[in-house]
């Protein structure tokens, strides 16, 4: 949503394709009858969810009982379900206790509302506790309405195919064997799931550490405070624009904006990547335990199975955005929309941007 003006716009992808031989081409038309791209499978087998995309966003449509569909941002980075609090108000759901939360750069309490049922697509979730927050802010910035977002309640038991090519989640049972062509990739898990990474900065050796994987995160890559402090990434990345940005709170975080000039993990390469530097001193972005977060930018480039039960995922290039180079908005210049999110506001001028000329 913000950007530096003076940035540069631009990606690299190395790829390998490999063919099949003649001697499985038989076997391979006949699988092709029943195969997703990247999932080997019968139909049968899978809850098929339309997905929306909203800028970098994912939406998907979720009800809470008889609710009727809602749109929910599906978001891997999100450690449990969230309201909106008018769907909680208009529902009549309600609260007997507060819990702490954790934000982009805040740490803030929230209303928790117990045994409340989750259905995505046909598949009932089950009912858990989820928490009830005002995302009217988040609504003004996406120009659009959000309801609620979800991540580990849908992830935490079921194998969970993210499609662009086909604009849509595919939800398999528990147990589920992939058969397809991805690449397969090991993933750390607590609740939120993770992998290594390698920066290449064009100053000295590379830099690798372990970043969440987080599809709720309109960005390329959003890295914390303490990991960018530890390798003076803001000096070493020459970043020279500050602006802000929102999160789960109302309270923005303070980024530098600028880019890498090569991530690479897996064998996949990409080139003259955005990347957001916080300067948080709370929240998320605070911690020690990761060294950021991999978002949307990124991740929507690839057809992605997740399997948290056994920490396993398989990563295909998808035909949709493969390719794509990344963007910036260089102007200076943040819309937002107002409450009623039809009509588009200034929402702030960087000073010294084209856009305050």
């Amino acid at each position: 949503m913000h950007a530096a003006s003076s940035l540069p716009c631009g990606s690299g992808v190395n790829r390998n394709v490999s063919s099949l031989g003649v001697l499985f081409f038989f076997l391979s038309l006949v699988c092709s009858l029943f195969a997703i791209r990247g999932v080997a499978a019968s139909e049968a087998t899978s809850d098929v969810v339309p997905l929306t995309l909203v800028g970098d966003h994912v939406f998907i449509n979720v009800e809470i009982g008889a609710s009727g569909p809602l749109a929910f941002i599906f978001d891997t980075g999100a450690e449990t379900t969230v309201v909106n609090s008018s769907i909680s108000a208009r529902l009549g759901l309600t609260s007997d206790r507060r819990e702490s939360v954790s934000g982009a750069g805040q740490s803030f309490e929230v209303a928790a509302i117990r045994d409340v049922p989750l259905k995505v697509g046909e598949t009932a979730l089950g009912e858990f506790t989820v928490q009830s927050a005002d995302l009217s802010h988040l609504e003004r910035s996406f120009g659009a309405r959000i309801d609620g977002i979800i991540g580990f309640h849908l992830l935490r038991k079921r194998v969970i195919e993210i499609n662009y090519d086909e604009s849509a989640i595919k939800i398999y049972p528990p147990g589920f064997e992939y058969g397809g062509p991805g690449k397969q990739i090991r993933l750390k898990r607590r609740k939120l799931v993770s992998m290594v990474l390698t920066m290449h900065l064009d100053d000295g050796d590379p830099v690798e550490d372990r970043m969440v994987l987080d599809t709720g995160a309109g960005i390329a890559m959003g890295l914390s405070t303490p990991f960018v402090n530890k390798q003076d990434l803001v000096s070493r990345l020459a970043a020279d624009y500050s602006t802000e940005s929102l999160g789960y709170s109302e309270k923005a975080s303070t980024i530098w904006r600028t880019r890498l000039p090569l991530l690479e993990f897996e064998g996949f390469k990409f080139k003259n990547v955005p990347v957001s530097l916080y300067q948080v001193q709370d929240g998320f972005f605070s911690e020690r335990k990761h060294a950021g977060v991999l978002g949307n930018s990124v991740l929507k480039r690839f057809n992605i199975v997740f399997d948290y039960a056994r920490r396993r995922s398989w990563w295909m290039l998808n035909d949709r955005f493969d390719g794509v180079p990344f963007t910036i908005n260089c102007s200076g210049l943040s819309l937002a929309t107002d409450h009623s999110l039809e009509r588009v506001l200034v929402d702030r001028v960087k000073a010294g941007s084209p856009a305050d000329a």
